[in-house]
């Protein structure tokens, strides 16, 4: 009973978030000459405006499920209600109203009927088209703005009659400039009753943003980034790849490889100095002329190439080929190694 007895408000607007008005939270506020429902309002309680006996017209919203007893009892110079069918009438709602009380209300509306036929005095009814006798579009996802968000709403009926907005229907959002689920409230007007409610989602895509490092990545390890959205303030994490790494191009002899085992190379990183790109050297072939045949020409070559006689060994693949024992070294050890392979005294 806050304001109950208060006469002073003059135009009453119920606020949007409001779902319930409490019993003669109103009653006899007789200075209130206009009085707006929010849509999503779903209770009037008993007595909530009895004896406010300035207000002439009340739409009540088709949201609401229950009028209370004499809730608008002794509104003297209230002549019309829009009311819903789904809105259930206690007793006496509209008792001691205006001689000429009319409803507006869509057909087959079984609760006014049912409190009409209580009544002594039959008030009058005007009937309106029901919009909500069709399908209403889904909304889709909407992007963040800072702003409202105020997505249209197309409504199919199946009578096929076609309905335009600002003229058959008027829509009311309602929490539709945060992130998260709005509400959208589409109700009939002028010659249409009843409506739909729906939600849509508002959600951020993050146009632009600022990244900052929290954690670098490496050549082997992910780093991370906390971005932050210039839109919407949100923060989350962004994993940055590990770089890899980055060889050198230099190979580094690990094993050399002899006759009868492989060798091994591989390469630096330049960032970790981890080794990369390992890979296995084949058995030394001492076919060092590249005849295809493993004679005493090859072990001639590699005794000559062993006092500088002769510089035919010019690459690293013919050096260890030439090498037979992998001792880095090419010598007469060598040599002989090649004549023993070549009379069969050695195989490989």
């Amino acid at each position: 009973e806050s304001f109950a007895g208060c006469s002073g408000i003059k135009e009453l607007v119920i606020p949007q978030e409001v779902t319930s008005i409490d019993e003669s939270a109103f009653e006899r506020c007789t200075g209130i000459e206009k009085l707006t429902l929010p849509l999503g309002l779903e209770t009037i309680a008993m007595s909530a405006f009895k004896g406010c006996i300035r207000i002439t017209d009340v739409e009540l919203p088709f949201t609401l499920k229950e009028l209370g007893a004499a809730a608008f009892r002794d509104c003297y110079t209230l002549n019309t209600v829009k009311i819903s069918k789904n809105t259930s009438i206690g007793k006496n709602a509209f008792a001691s109203c205006d001689d000429g009380l009319k409803f507006i209300t869509v057909a087959d509306n079984k609760n006014l009927a049912s409190y009409i036929d209580s009544l002594e005095t039959k008030p009058k009814t005007e009937i309106v088209k029901d919009i909500s006798l069709g399908t209403l579009s889904d909304v889709p996802e909407q992007q963040y703005t800072k702003s409202e968000i105020t997505p249209a709403a197309e409504i199919k009926l199946t009578s096929g009659a076609k309905v335009d907005f600002g003229k058959d229907y008027r829509i009311v959002y309602v929490r539709n400039t945060d992130i998260g689920t709005a509400k959208m409230y589409v109700a009939g007007i002028n010659g249409y009753g009843e409506g739909y409610v729906t939600t849509f989602e508002i959600a951020c895509k993050h146009p632009e943003v600022s990244k900052v490092i929290s954690k670098e990545a490496s050549c082997t390890t992910k780093g991370n980034y906390v971005v932050t959205c210039k839109l919407c303030g949100e923060k989350f994490d962004e994993e940055i790849p590990a770089k890899g790494h980055t060889p050198s191009g230099e190979w580094v002899i690990k094993r050399r490889p002899t006759i009868t085992k492989t060798g091994e190379k591989y390469m630096l990183c330049t960032v970790c100095r981890f080794r990369v790109n390992i890979t296995e050297l084949p058995k030394a072939y001492p076919d060092v002329n590249g005849d295809g045949n493993i004679n005493s020409a090859d072990a001639l070559i590699v005794l000559q190439y062993s006092v500088d006689l002769n510089d035919t060994i010019k690459t690293e693949e013919q050096f260890m080929n030439a090498d037979t024992n992998g001792d880095g070294k090419i010598n007469s050890v060598d040599a002989l190694t090649i004549l023993k392979i070549s009379v069969g005294m050695e195989k490989i």
